[in-house]
């Protein structure tokens, strides 16, 4: 209708003063000369909301790829800790504890007999078997730092070779961009 379209002719749906919602001629619909720039309001609102859909739904899908990725990636690194044997940190930490607790009763149980005097056979087993508990504790304690110095290392290796996988995915896609030109000089000499 060669008229101008400005931010004001959106932004009156999106607001309405209290006084205008209870009336049956809300926005003037029922005068033709303010109805005129209501279909294209309307195609642009939704055309805005439209794009911004497809934008999501482009997002998602990227997302949820890079989601697949990262699984597939995941389940190798479980595999490949299942393949050296490596227990869980969880099961580490309660066998620890329940070492830990056997060895306090034990303990209990040798300063009792010591208070006692009483040198028998049962204070020297239960002196060996302390001294067996405190080498399986420290055993367990070696076991979890070494898993963790172990896991350190698979992460700091992860994060190098993502880099790496970075760099050469971008190195291919600029070459299908750049690959569609033709130049007189070289782009790298420039």
């Amino acid at each position: 209708m060669n008229q101008h379209f400005s931010f004001r002719d959106l932004f009156k749906y999106s607001y309405l003063k209290q006084t205008e919602i209870d009336n049956e001629n809300i926005m003037q619909e029922h005068e033709w000369e303010h109805d005129v720039k209501r279909k294209a309001t309307f195609e642009i609102i939704f055309r805005i909301y439209d794009k911004l859909l497809q934008d999501y739904k482009a997002t998602l899908a990227t997302k949820n790829i890079e989601k697949k990725e990262l699984d597939i990636r995941i389940q190798g690194i479980k595999d490949f800790l299942q393949a050296t044997e490596i227990t869980s940190a969880e099961d580490v930490a309660k066998s620890s504890l329940e070492l830990s607790k056997e060895l306090e009763r034990l303990k209990t149980e040798l300063s009792r007999i010591k208070q006692t005097r009483a040198e028998s056979d049962a204070s020297r087993i239960l002196q060996r078997r302390v001294l067996e508990l405190r080498e399986k504790l420290r055993v367990v304690k070696n076991h979890i730092v070494e898993q963790s110095e172990y896991r350190n290392k698979l992460t700091l290796l992860y994060n190098q070779y993502q880099s790496e996988i970075n760099k050469q995915q971008l190195a291919i896609d600029g070459y299908f961009v750049f690959d569609q030109y033709e130049y007189i000089l070289c782009p790298n000499c420039l």
